[in-house]
């Protein structure tokens, strides 16, 4: 039952803790690359927790915090999610390489509304610290439990006195014996996490077309902090509109490599129904995180503030296709309607038309704007561009030039369909931003990429906010202005677009209509990233609303401490207060992270259309005490 999940309960389980080595040195070198890095190393270490059968409950800062139900389970997702780690690091050039330790114990644990406190969990995290950099430590009893059969070596450290435990607690380090494969993972772990998620989807899904282009990396970099936002208990703002959420649908296909191809589609209606004005959606960065979790509907909706679910699955074998949809409120968790699609591959792009209009029919939704018209009729094309935001989201560069190749072959498959062409142009955005390549070169790009992209569709304006972006940061300001005001006038309502807008907006000085994009954006995406809330607070000083500036900010450090920007907007926030001793506590706190912040590199960084905007950011930091 899965309500079950939202009460206090008590229960011995298998408790994983990693963390990041030095951690706090790399985000004093550079808090922005140093938080990329960190959060690719945890999205990967999660995806290794999900494959053999576990539970991330919590990730935060630099922690990550997951529950099995059998040892070796546990055991092996620690050896892969280290491997996976390794490998990732090799293909980095600089000194900003997250390297993990991790702690398994066995033991009592209390969860609570998805949180997992308790002695094991303690346990857990003090056999962490004795790891060795990029290793893994068990207790005894873990050790006990695993299996002789697999292939692992065990070395006894003897027993350890260990912070909060009277006793001294035995240890073991872990190891893949040499020359040997790691495992995969059993049936028995594969098929309890698919159960999980069955009990959830009674019926799987389809439709198509487009990820959130403009700022789909921001959100990839923060997903993993939406776990700790959900404990913060936010509260969705009301909206008039009818609100929905579409959940990650399962892939039933025997290939498991077919995820990619199930979750795209689901992200493509929720794309398709953000251009309804009569919906308010919520993005996928909040809908997908309750993947694997065992919640029911009505749960879900009040986390989410949204009266209706969508759910599905996908099940793919060679050209054949078959989707489940149905829709659910969540008040009364009664099922809306259900529909199951098959056909040919190739079908997908007429599915996705009849979900859409079913959806809309049933909610007695009106589609106000123009009839959606198929972006694509090449299936290949189609899948080469779910592969690729698939690579997106590893966060790892080999894997984004990859996914480059793969959007340049669906362009040359199909030339007008504008999506691919999109998609480059963000990615030789975050190529400079991201990964640290050549500015006005990849900048440059974006633009002509983007404009492409408009090209083949003028109606869609995610491409305007990536060009406006480049062109921002370029200062190119007229140019930057004109293609926001395309965007505006197209009305985006997909998140991570609003909240790039809203962060272009602040630069230009356009402080109401930032408020107004980033606050929508918030709703849409109740479990929302830190940046968000810098974006907001900056947009709220510059309206002169300090007081919700401050609780912005405090709000965005309850879910990163960390994330030195939001102390920069701290600086603006205590300055329009006229609390001079404020403002020198937060740039107190900016050089703990930094010590090498100064006015002229902040200044080098942000663009600001107006030398007056420029001015008063300038002078905040100086009364914080930043050095020039």
């Amino acid at each position: 039952n899965r309500a079950k999940a939202m009460a206090t309960q008590s229960k011995l389980a298998v408790i994983l803790h990693a963390d990041v080595v030095g951690s706090t040195g790399l985000v004093r070198m550079d808090e922005s690359l140093a938080h990329d890095r960190i959060h690719a190393a945890f999205q990967g270490f999660s995806q290794c927790v999900q494959r053999y059968g576990g539970i991330v409950h919590e990730v935060r800062g630099d922690a990550l915090v997951a529950e099995f139900h059998r040892t070796s389970d546990a055991v092996l997702a620690a050896l892969a999610a280290q491997q996976d780690n390794s490998e990732r690091n090799a293909s980095l050039t600089d000194e900003f390489v997250p390297v993990l330790r991790v702690g398994i114990a066995l033991g009592d644990v209390v969860i609570a509304d998805n949180t997992v406190t308790g002695a094991g969990v303690i346990l857990a995290q003090r056999l962490e610290q004795l790891a060795e950099p990029g290793g893994v430590c068990v207790s005894s009893a873990v050790r006990e439990a695993v299996p002789d059969r697999l292939p692992i070596d065990f070395t006894d450290l003897g027993a350890q006195e260990v912070k909060g435990f009277d006793s001294p607690v035995s240890v073991c380090a872990v190891a893949l014996k040499p020359d040997r494969e790691l495992p995969a993972p059993a049936p028995a772990a594969a098929t309890q996490q698919r159960s999980r998620t069955l009990r959830r989807l009674t019926i799987a899904t389809a439709a198509v077309l487009v990820i959130a282009i403009g700022g789909f990396v921001i959100w990839l970099q923060w997903r993993l902090d939406l776990n700790g936002s959900s404990l913060l208990d936010p509260v969705p703002a009301t909206s008039d509109k009818v609100s929905i959420a579409v959940l990650p649908f399962v892939n039933l296909s025997d290939d498991r490599e077919q995820v990619y191809f199930s979750e795209g589609i689901a992200e493509d209606i929720i794309t398709d129904l953000t251009k309804v004005p009569g919906l308010m959606v919520i993005a996928r960065n909040s809908s997908f995180s309750f993947k694997g979790k065992d919640l029911d509907s009505s749960a879900i909706g009040r986390q989410l503030g949204v009266s209706f679910l969508v759910d599905g699955s996908v099940r793919r074998a060679a050209q054949t296709l078959r989707v489940n949809v149905q829709l659910i409120d969540t008040q009364s968790s009664a099922q809306l309607w259900a529909e199951r699609y098959e056909g040919d591959v190739g079908n997908i792009f007429a599915f996705q038309d009849q979900i859409r209009q079913s959806i809309l029919s049933t909610l007695r939704v009106q589609l106000t704007g123009p009839e959606r018209t198929t972006e694509t009729h090449s299936p290949e094309a189609y899948d080469l561009v779910l592969r690729a935001t698939d690579l997106f989201r590893k966060l790892r560069y080999p894997d984004a030039q990859q996914a480059k190749k793969l959007l340049e072959e669906a362009a040359s498959l199909d030339p007008e369909w504008g999506r691919p062409l999109a998609l480059i142009g963000q990615y030789h955005f975050d190529e400079w931003r991201l990964w640290g390549e050549g500015r006005d070169a990849n900048l440059e790009a974006a633009i002509r990429y983007s404009e492409l992209a408009i090209a083949k569709d003028p109606d869609i304006p995610e491409p305007h906010v990536v060009a406006a972006q480049a062109h921002q940061f370029l200062r190119q300001f007229e140019l930057a202005k004109k293609h926001a005001d395309q965007a505006m006038a197209l009305d985006p309502n997909d998140a991570a677009t609003l909240a790039n807008l809203g962060a272009l907006l602040r630069y230009s000085g356009r402080g109401k209509e930032a408020v107004d994009v980033l606050e929508r954006a918030i709703r849409s995406d109740p479990f929302h990233p830190p940046t968000y809330l810098e974006y907001l607070g900056h947009a709220y000083y510059l309206v002169g609303r300090y007081e919700d500036c401050l609780a912005a900010v405090e709000r965005g450090l309850a879910l990163n401490p960390s994330f030195i920007a939001l102390y920069v907007v701290m600086t603006r926030c205590h300055d329009g207060f006229g609390n001079e001793e404020a403002a020198k506590e937060a740039g107190k706190r900016i050089l703990e992270l930094n010590p090498t912040f100064t006015i002229s590199a902040y200044s080098a960084y942000t663009p600001y259309s107006a030398p007056e905007d420029e001015a008063d950011a300038v002078r905040a930091l100086k009364l914080a005490g930043i050095p020039e």
